[in-house]
This record gives C-alpha cells, sequence and structure tokens, in this order.
C-alpha cells in the first residue's frame, strides 16, 4: 500500500473535523424537535465555521489540530446547555448561546449568575453544566451564601472528579448568636485547591486547611473530594482560632467521608490507624481542636478499639450529635475506666459519695457520660460541674437524670459557669421540684435570665417538703422582672438559708422587691444575702437602704449581708447605720465600693460598735 503525502495527510486531518462538525450538528438535533432542533444544529455550524475554514496547512500543527477538536467540542456542549436554556425559544437561541459561552472559559464566576433561586433557568442550567464536567475549567468563583441547593449538590459532585479545576474560590456566611439574637457575619473568602483535596494530585497530607475559616460549603466540598482520594492519608481542618464556622449537618458529611475512606490514618490528631488496628489502651487528645468532626470520627471508630481504658478530649468543642453518639460510645464501651477526667470505674461501681469535676472541662459529651452513669451512682451525695463546658443539652440530662433517679442521696449539685440557658433552666426546674434530697444549688455564671429564674424560683417555692437551704443564682442576668419571682419565693415558707443575687441586674426595683420579702417573711431562715453588683445608682441609693434596714429590722435570722459595688451614696449610711446598730444576729456586712463618703462611713463604724457583737465583720 502506498503511503499518504502530506497533503493528503493535511486534508484528512481537515475533512475529520468537518465530519465531526456534521455529526455534532445532528447530536445536536437529538432531543430536540421543529425550530428549535434546525436553530441548534445551524448555529453549531455557524460557531464552527471559523474552526473549519483555515486552510488545511493549518492543521499539519498538530497543537492546533487538537485545539480545533477542543473548540468543535466545546461547541457542542455551550450548543446543547443554550438549547436547554432556551426552554423551546429557538428564537433567543443565539443570545442564550452567548449567554452559555460565559461559562466555558477557564475562568467563571457564578456570582454573575442567578443560582440562588431553586429551578431557576440559570440554576437549572449552570447545574447541567457543572454535570458535564468542564474540562478547561481552571479555577471557580462562588457564593455558598447565594447558590441554591441543587447547583450546591451539583459542584459537591464536580469537585471529585474534575482533573483541571486548580482553584475553588468560596465566599461564605456562617449564623452567629450575639446578644440573643442570630446573625449572619461573613467568613473570609477562602480558595481551595481541588486537585490536591480531590487526588488529582498526589498530597498524601491534607492540611491546606488548618487555621482556616470554614464555611459548610468549604467542608461540604471537603467531604465529597476526600471520599475517593486515593493517596490521602492525613486530614486536618482543625482550626487554631477555635471559630470553626461549619454546621453540624456539615461535619457529619466530613467525618462519614474520612470514615468511608479506608487509606486515612488521621484526622484532626484522631488517630484513625492505631484506632481500627486497636493497638491503644489510651488516647490523650486534650485541647488539639478536633471539633464536632473529629468528634464523629472518633465516635464511629470506639467499637474497634476494645482495648481503650482512658480517653481525654477535653476542651476539643465537640457539641451536638458528636457529642451524643461520643458519649453513648463511652457509655457502651467494654473497658473504658476513665473519660475526660471523670473515673468511669469508680462511677459504675458506685464507690463515690462525692465528686467534683470543677473546672476540669469535660465538655458536653463529658456531661452526657455523667448523666449516663447517675442512676448507677446511689450514693453521692455531692456533685460539683462548675466550669465544664456543659452545653444545655447535656445540662438538661444530668438534671433529668437525677430528677428521675427515685433513689438519689444527691444533696448539693454544682452547675455554676455553664450554658445553661431558660430551656435548661426549666430543667433544673424540674429536678428541683422532684428531688427531696437536694440542699446546695450552684447556678451563678449562666444566662438564663428572668425567664430561667422564674422557672427555678416557682419551683422551690412550689416544692413544700424541699429541703433546699443554698440557691446561688448570682450573675446569670436577672433583672427587676426575675427579681419578682425572687422575691415571691423568698416570701414563701421555705428551708433556704443563703440566696446569692450579686452580680445581676436588679437595680433599685428589684433589691428592695427582694429586701421586703425577706422583710415580711415572719418564718425566714435566711442567714445569708447577696445583693452585690446590682447597678444600683445614687439615685435611688437612699430608698436602697431603707428597704435594706427595714429587712435588718425585721429579720432575726440575717448573719451575713453583701451589697458592695453598689452606688448607694452619702445618705445610705444615714439610714443604715441605726439598723446595724439595732440588728442582733448580723456578723458580717460588705459595704465596700459603694459611694458612701468618709462621714457614711465613719456613721456604719460607730453603728458597728454599738452593736456590740463580738467579732463582727465589717468591709467598708
Amino acid at each position: 500500500m502506498l503511503s499518504l503525502t502530506l497533503a493528503q495527510v493535511v486534508g484528512k486531518r481537515k475533512k475529520l473535523l468537518g465530519d465531526m462538525g456534521t455529526q455534532m450538528a445532528a447530536e445536536v438535533r437529538e432531543g430536540l424537535t421543529g425550530d428549535m432542533a434546525n436553530a441548534a444544529a445551524g448555529l453549531v455550524q455557524t460557531k464552527l465555521q471559523p474552526v473549519l475554514g483555515q486552510p488545511a496547512s493549518v492543521y499539519n500543527v498538530d497543537s492546533r489540530f487538537q485545539d480545533a477538536v477542543a473548540e468543535a467540542l466545546k461547541t457542542k456542549r455551550t450548543a446543547e446547555l443554550a438549547a436547554a436554556f432556551g426552554a423551546g425559544d429557538a428564537s433567543g437561541l443565539a443570545s442564550a448561546m452567548e449567554r452559555v459561552e460565559t461559562l466555558q472559559g477557564n475562568v467563571v464566576e457564578l456570582r454573575e449568575w442567578d443560582v440562588q433561586t431553586e429551578g431557576s433557568a440559570e440554576s437549572r442550567l449552570v447545574e447541567k453544566w457543572m454535570q458535564t464536567n468542564p474540562g478547561g475549567l481552571t479555577r471557580l468563583v462562588v457564593d455558598w451564601s447565594k447558590t441554591c441547593g441543587s447547583v450546591r449538590d451539583a459542584l459537591c459532585k464536580l469537585a471529585p472528579e474534575t482533573t483541571t479545576l486548580v482553584d475553588l474560590a468560596l465566599t461564605e456566611k456562617y449564623v452567629q448568636w450575639r446578644n440573643g439574637k442570630e446573625r449572619e457575619e461573613a467568613l473570609p473568602k477562602f480558595s481551595m485547591s481541588v486537585l490536591q483535596a480531590n487526588g488529582a494530585e498526589r498530597i498524601e497530607k491534607l492540611e491546606m486547611f488548618k487555621g482556616k475559616y470554614l464555611g459548610d460549603g468549604a467542608i461540604s466540598i471537603l467531604a465529597a473530594c476526600v471520599k475517593s482520594n486515593p493517596h490521602c492519608r492525613t486530614v486536618d481542618v482543625s482550626n487554631v482560632s477555635t471559630a470553626i464556622r461549619f454546621s453540624g449537618s456539615a461535619a457529619a458529611k466530613l467525618s462519614a467521608a474520612v470514615l468511608a475512606n479506608l487509606g486515612i490514618e488521621k484526622f484532626n490528631q484522631v488517630p484513625i490507624k492505631e484506632l481500627r488496628a486497636d493497638s491503644l489502651t489510651t488516647l490523650k487528645l486534650y485541647s488539639k481542636s478536633i471539633g464536632v468532626a473529629g468528634g464523629l470520627v472518633l465516635a464511629g471508630l470506639m467499637t474497634f478499639a476494645s482495648s481503650l481504658t482512658s480517653c481525654d478530649v477535653r476542651d476539643n468543642g465537640i457539641s451536638g450529635d458528636a457529642a451524643s453518639q461520643l458519649a453513648a460510645a463511652v457509655l457502651n464501651h467494654p473497658r473504658i475506666e476513665a473519660f475526660n477526667e471523670l473515673p468511669i470505674k469508680e462511677m459504675r461501681a458506685d464507690s463515690l459519695t462525692e465528686l467534683d469535676m470543677s473546672r476540669k472541662k469535660i465538655g458536653a459529651e463529658g456531661g452526657l457520660v455523667l448523666a449516663g452513669l447517675l442512676s448507677r451512682m446511689r450514693s453521692l451525695t455531692s456533685l460539683l460541674l462548675g466550669s465544664n463546658q456543659l452545653d444545655e443539652a447535656s445540662v438538661i440530662a444530668i438534671c433529668n437524670a437525677v430528677k428521675e433517679s427515685k433513689q438519689t442521696k444527691l444533696a448539693t449539685l454544682g452547675l455554676s459557669v455553664n450554658s445553661v440557658g431558660p430551656i435548661g433552666a426549666r430543667a433544673v426546674a424540674g429536678m428541683v421540684a422532684g428531688t427531696a434530697s437536694l440542699m446546695e444549688l450552684q447556678l451563678g455564671g449562666n444566662s438564663y435570665g428572668d425567664e430561667g429564674v422564674e422557672a427555678i424560683c416557682d419551683a422551690v417555692r412550689e416544692n413544700k417538703g424541699g429541703r433546699l437551704e443554698t440557691l446561688c443564682i448570682n450573675n446569670s442576668d436577672v433583672t427587676p422582672v426575675g427579681a419578682q419571682a425572687v422575691a415571691a419565693m423568698l416570701l414563701a415558707p421555705s428551708s433556704l438559708t443563703e440566696c446569692d443575687l450579686g452580680s445581676n441586674k436588679l437595680k433599685e426595683a428589684g433589691v428592695i422587691a427582694v429586701c421586703n420579702a425577706v422583710k415580711e417573711n415572719k418564718q425566714t431562715k435566711l442567714a445569708n444575702l447577696s445583693l452585690s453588683r446590682n447597678d444600683v445608682s445614687p439615685k435611688g441609693g437612699r430608698a436602697v437602704a431603707e428597704a435594706v434596714a427595714a429587712m435588718l429590722s425585721a429579720a432575726a435570722s440575717l448573719t451575713k449581708l453583701l451589697l458592695f459595688e453598689n452606688k448607694l451614696g452619702d445618705e445610705a449610711a444615714n439610714a443604715l447605720a441605726p439598723a446595724i446598730a439595732a440588728n442582733a444576729t448580723l456578723t458580717y456586712i460588705d459595704l465596700e465600693d459603694c459611694k458612701l463618703g468618709e462621714a457614711g462611713k465613719a456613721a456604719i463604724r460607730d453603728a458597728v460598735s454599738r452593736s456590740g457583737e463580738e467579732g463582727f465583720e465589717l468591709k467598708i
């Protein structure tokens, strides 16, 4: 057979392109009818004319021939997308194709498209475009907060498959609570190297996310990529700034993807390889920023790690489903003896009468584990959990466990400085109403406010058989409104001997209401009362001092009174001094920083000396 001449080879290449154009026009017709079919086929031929109209010698250069083939394929895709975008209107096909052509470049800005409205023409078009896995796309700019669900899903399917998308620039927002209100905050723009994430580039450690502010979009796309990445061994999305801004649902996607990829050996410092191999007896991950996603991964691996006896994941921001799933895994584990500093072995054996976990940062997951074991701890009389990063769900679980334990001997419960809001306070109230053994309840430093304090105080007041002696509701955003519920509680017969209302926002009206209630309750046993730091102003200082004086004159049980850092003013001393001098039981009063003036302070000191009480302690 004779070899083809150069001219014949060159001509054959041009003929191949011409045949390709004819075939493409025919393929574009498929699925279309009438004028739209003719218009789409004709538009393909027209768009291909500049490519096919070149001299045959042009295609002798391989790169130009390859470019022509790529251009022809792109033209076909554009026509197909334009036909779908045009929704059957042949007259608008040309303009639709011009619009679609903006999606065929190397850089695409989706912010210029209406992809926020689900089912809109442009969102459907972009979704279909992503499904074609555009081969020339190298950079994509997306505003996730203005992207509908179907386009988000299409992007999450494109990301693992693309071999060209070098840079995915994401703009996102997250919801933040400020002053009791939801508000949207913008995250810094984040650029993802998709080819590293999906394994197109052979990278074993995916750490480019570490320390970044990642939102739902970045995490969802990363999850889609990581699930099938054949090269990845380590993934780290921990955030050193403690401000990880993605939701529990996004974290669940990422953790599921990590667990599904059996090649991944470490995630956010969680040693997956060792846990799967059951080669650990102790796991120390204190303050490693493993986050919600890390908590979910660890929960999913606990069944493999049957040799584990000690696990510490405190101060890691684990919450929500991650906390509940991890707690359940720990409670079901056959050998765990210590978790987040909780002595699990002793708790199961009911060998403790007191458990002080104050400031241990046991977290929501630790709180839920504790709640799950309280029914076994029948000998426990004191449980201190202050400053432990407990969330509302774990507080509710603990309170419900105490309430439901019919044999509980718990007398002291400390829940100060956690995240007890109004909902958690209602659970506390339910526990108070149903627990006869409780004698001391520490709830200071929380944010339940008036709504919460009303529920708690009503429960104390209505529990006629209750033994509660100490109630600390300080620093919990209580205002004069909530003070009315406190006053109603103090007016009713009870076993209360100490009430801490310091560092609230009672103001003059609230303080006066409390003092009047104590004064009017002839059966009161109240010995210690703190009303310090309650925003009393000099304008109302005299009225407050008169109410305090009347209370001191009537309440024979009071021995200790704290009023410091209220701006009572000079005249307050004139009202307080005679009552202090006449009171036979008071042994301690704190009036520091009350703006009394030198003459007022002298009057108070004189009143204390005239009271005749030995060992009387005055702070002024």
